[in-house]
């Protein structure tokens, strides 16, 4: 069944003849000549192309970055533009508070704070002050200050005439003159879809990906996974959480926040509410960035990833899963199903950071996270201790961890660090330099020591001097 559409500011329209690797941006501005959803970095860090959006299993709309959709990812859904919330003569009530209280210069930027703010709004009826700021994350202003943006959220008598989106079409594919995307409805399907064509790609999210194909013209083909049910599922049993390959990481950070806070704040910077509406943990996985924010954690977590080959299902370590930069072990037509989380217990103590130019939406420069099972008089028993953006891999050191064993965190930290210092040969490039590096791992690895110490063997652990 060959039946694409989708619903724009409550308007079905057919897209079946249009290219299906169109980005959204360009079909909403291009096609349908709506220019209030603005072109800013085309890479969906500013927020100005933002619409809401129907969510693959319904409900309520969520705010996603049109230019990091492709048509083919959206058929069947429902999408509102700003020009979809009001006019000129008749606005919105988010439109005619951000008027009224000054919130706009330029007026740029303004379209995709408005569905930013709408977004938040139909989600969340009261709003703390950093649900607003969460909210407002991913979409940046050069021209005035933030403040009236924000009183905005707080002042607004917002109506929300939004209905639940039902779910997306039940369609097989979307043809193209040079591309197709396939819809498949189980693994198997996909898994045999896979095999059809040289060119093609198992895509969800497509935050990254869609970046990639910008510049990739080989890429044609896709394989929409985020429509099987089994990818979409989240369980929690037997102390470790299953999450579907297809899951976005909003849709995961309930989950986060209740057992692993350190991580859910590493998402939260990591990605706007834009972007989390799209990714998911799998694709960030099988991107194999030694920059993703993701791996560090899961790794030192001690979780897997149960992969379907060839109609057979097995599992693999994350630490085991990437082989050189941006390559994992996987082959071509495995699917990756659900990422399986390990909940600690009570002896033990997860953290998680991340080190960026920029606090929030920014690419980490290096990242940290560790696992800490302490025993009796606070000696530590078990250690995991993961690193991101120091090598070309993500990868666990098993040289630091051993350093941890058997110490009491307020001592012997001396050698702790000198076993860091060496251990690690971190990479030169634009966001810092090997030296750099070093000691951003060795801050970081002071800053677990204060964690894990009393208040006296932070000051003694603040005297030690990393640097000769």
């Amino acid at each position: 069944m060959n039946n694409n559409y989708i619903v724009l500011n409550n308007k079905k329209i057919d897209i079946s003849k249009t290219n299906p690797n169109t980005s959204v941006l360009d079909w909403i501005r291009l096609d349908r000549e709506l220019k209030g959803t603005k072109e800013g970095c085309a890479e969906g860090d500013c927020g100005a192309c933002s619409v809401l959006i129907s969510p693959i299993r319904g409900g309520k709309f969520k705010p996603a970055n049109s230019c990091l959709l492709k048509l083919g990812q959206v058929s069947g859904s429902e999408i509102v533009t700003v020009e979809g919330l009001g006019n000129q003569k008749h606005p919105s009530t988010v439109q005619e508070t951000l008027t009224n209280l000054g919130a706009s210069q330029c007026g740029f930027c303004t379209p995709g704070f408005v569905i930013a703010i709408t977004g938040l709004l139909c989600n969340n009826n009261k709003p703390t002050e950093d649900d607003i700021h969460d909210a407002l994350a991913g979409n940046l202003c050069r021209c005035t200050g933030y403040r009236p943006i924000i009183d905005t959220v707080k002042n607004v008598k917002f109506k929300n005439n939004f209905k639940e989106c039902s779910k997306w079409t039940n369609t097989d594919k979307f043809q193209g003159k040079h591309a197709v995307f396939y819809y498949p409805k189980t693994l198997k399907e996909a898994y045999n879809a896979s095999l059809s064509h040289k060119n093609i790609k198992y895509l969800s999210g497509g935050t990254d990906l869609n970046l990639q194909s910008q510049d990739d013209e080989n890429i044609l083909n896709y394989i929409l996974l985020n429509r099987i049910p089994e990818l979409l599922r989240i369980d929690e049993a037997n102390n470790e959480i299953q999450i579907g390959a297809s899951v976005t990481l909003g849709e995961s950070l309930p989950l986060f926040e209740k057992y692993f806070s350190p991580f859910a704040e590493i998402l939260r910077r990591f990605g706007s509410s834009q972007i989390r509406s799209q990714a998911t943990i799998a694709g960030n996985l099988c991107t194999a960035s030694p920059i993703g924010d993701v791996a560090p954690s899961l790794m030192a977590l001690g979780s897997s990833i149960e992969i379907f080959s060839n109609n057979i299902n097995k599992y693999l370590a994350i630490e085991d899963l990437f082989a050189d930069y941006r390559k994992t072990v996987l082959n071509p037509n495995d699917i990756v199903t659900s990422i399986n989380i390990p909940i600690p217990s009570k002896d033990k103590k997860f953290y998680a950071w991340k080190v960026s130019k920029r606090y929030d939406q920014d690419i980490s420069t290096v990242s940290m996270a560790a696992l800490i099972g302490m025993g009796e008089n606070n000696i530590i028993q078990s250690c995991r201790i993961c690193f991101g953006g120091l090598s070309a891999t993500t990868f666990r050191s098993r040289e630091i961890e051993n350093s941890f064993i058997g110490i009491i965190p307020n001592q012997d930290h001396n050698k702790i660090l000198e076993i860091t210092k060496k251990s690690i040969k971190p990479l030169s490039d634009l966001r810092g330099s090997a030296n750099y590096r070093i000691n951003l791992a060795l801050g970081l690895i002071k800053r677990l020591l204060f964690m894990l110490s009393n208040n006296d063997a932070i000051i003694e652990v603040m005297k030690v001097k990393i640097d000769e």
